[in-house]
């Protein structure tokens, strides 16, 4: 049996990420199918390792609409300076240290409101929207 989860997504500020790498991180006009998987996934506690819940959300089936399109902004962010009396250098992932540091460019909707609905099996939704009013994460 499928059902229905809809999702009114609006904050002063939203990214969704389409190709942002490194320095350029982009954001597309509308919610993309990752971060909404992302955004259940965190709400019900699944792992970024866990790849069978993250395969059953991402087989839900989404549309997404876009009732208020906000204003674009690109902010710039330094990332990874950790001053030291040597000068600043970049921490990479694993802990080791790097000379320098990057500025990152970065896409916001300010203001938009979209409306997300999901179809699929109406137990994995009936748990996406348990999670959601009582997010784990």
């Amino acid at each position: 049996m499928s059902k229905y989860l809809i999702l009114v997504l609006e904050g002063p500020m939203q990214s969704w990420g389409l190709q942002g790498r490194y320095e350029l991180r982009d954001t597309s006009p509308l919610p993309t199918k990752s971060g909404v998987v992302g955004l259940l996934g965190s709400a019900l506690g699944v792992g970024r390792g866990d790849a069978n819940s993250i395969a059953e959300l991402a087989s839900l089936n989404m549309t997404a609409f876009c009732a208020i399109p906000g204003e674009l902004l690109t902010d710039f962010h330094t990332v990874g300076h950790n001053h030291t009396h040597e000068g600043a250098t970049l921490v990479n992932s694993k802990g080791g240290l790097k000379n320098g540091g990057i500025v990152t460019h970065r896409d916001y909707l300010c203001g938009a409101r979209f409306v997300v609905v999901l179809s699929g099996g109406s137990k994995l939704l009936s748990s996406c929207a348990v999670a959601l009013d009582n997010p784990k994460w």
